[in-house]
């Protein structure tokens, strides 16, 4: 079970990291990444997240190909992962996320509904059981 108090953002926009960031600071200690590359060398290196917030279109890999390298290495980090993506969940992308059971937030999203969906994946709520509150798309 992971206990921390610790949130990843993994977002190739600066701006997107840095907002998400602020909005989460007063209650977690978090973690912006802006590639792939860095967000799995902390899981490499041993670091845990109570959630693991993660675009999905980025330049070095997609937020699925992240989730996906995640899961086979680090499973209990997996359900974890809320991807954060301009898609809709109903568009074939959309779709994808949905099949594989991963929490998708849409962009552009509203903080209160941001922050609810970390401490809703911080308590271990899984994505098929949440409902679509705030910022939350399933």
């Amino acid at each position: 079970m992971i206990t921390s108090k610790k949130v990843a953002v993994l977002d190739d926009e600066p701006l997107i990291g840095d907002i998400v960031s602020r909005a989460l600071s007063r209650q977690w200690e978090v973690s912006v990444f802006e590639r792939p590359s860095q967000a799995l060398e902390a899981l490499e290196g041993g670091e845990r997240y109570a959630a693991f917030l993660c675009d999905m279109m980025m330049p070095e890999r997609t937020g699925m190909e992240v989730y996906e390298e995640i899961r086979r290495r680090w499973p209990e980090q997996a359900e974890r992962v809320v991807i954060m993506s301009g898609i809709s969940h109903r568009d074939r992308a959309g779709e994808m996320v949905r099949e594989a059971g991963v929490r998708l937030v849409q962009k552009p999203f509203d903080l209160k509904g941001l922050r609810q969906v970390v401490e809703e994946v911080a308590a271990g709520a899984s994505a098929a059981g949440a409902g679509e509150r705030g910022a939350l798309r399933r």
